[in-house]
């Protein structure tokens, strides 16, 4: 899951949704406003969205 980037700039790079990148890869242009990137890596190949977490939440517990 990517956030902070511009929506679609990822085709400007030739990249496509679930494609396997590499270090030195460009992902996409980041929003100006917000100024930097959230990466967060699942291994369930189906999920399409994030988990919330509301403050104060204790963290849930790491798959085994």
């Amino acid at each position: 899951m990517l956030g902070g980037f511009h929506p679609g700039t990822h085709h400007e790079f030739g990249l496509t949704v679930g494609q396997a990148i590499q270090k030195g890869h460009k992902l996409g242009r980041v929003l100006g406003s917000y100024g930097m990137i959230h990466l967060e890596t699942y291994g369930d190949k189906d999920r399409k969205a994030n988990s919330g977490m509301a403050r104060r939440q204790p963290h849930p517990p790491r798959p085994a």
